[in-house]
Formats: structure tokens, C-alpha cells, sequence
């Protein structure tokens, strides 16, 4: 997602966003920086979003779906990203 720097989301992509979480969907917020990181946040926290910390959203994505197979908690899944 874009949004302004540093990787804070808009009124409008807040409110997408918790639409989309509404419905089940697992929100992991990434940099597509060559040396940018999403470090956990109390604001993402906040709004159920993982940070991806140094991943690039391909390869969040694989974590992601690999999590996902295992569980569906949030906590589990935040702290594969932050251990893998």
C-alpha cells in the first residue's frame, strides 16, 4: 500500500483497509525500498497490520502464505515476520 512516508496509510486507505480485515483478510504492510523496513509499530498494532519488517511484499507474501497454513492467529503470524 502507498501512503505517506514513513509507510503511514491515508484516511481513505485506513478505511479500506478495515473493510478488507472486516472480511478476513490478513493485512502485512511492506517496503518496496531497496533498504526500507516496516518495524512494528503501536499504530499498525493498533490497526491489526504486521509489519513486514526488511521483506519485500514478494517474499512476505510466501511467509504469509505459509503462516496461513498453520493459523489464523494474528500474533503467530506477526511473530514469524519478525523471527524468520
Amino acid at each position: 500500500m502507498a501512503g505517506f512516508p514513513p509507510g503511514l496509510v491515508t484516511p481513505l486507505q485506513a478505511e479500506a483497509l478495515k473493510r478488507v480485515q472486516a472480511s478476513g483478510v490478513v493485512v502485512v504492510q511492506c517496503s518496496r525500498a531497496p533498504s526500507g523496513r516496516i518495524a512494528p509499530r503501536r499504530y499498525l498494532r493498533d490497526m491489526s497490520i504486521i509489519a513486514g519488517d526488511d521483506l519485500s511484499p514478494q517474499k512476505a507474501r510466501i511467509l504469509l502464505s505459509l503462516m496461513l497454513a498453520r493459523t489464523s492467529d494474528l500474533e503467530k503470524i506477526a511473530e514469524a515476520f519478525q523471527t524468520y
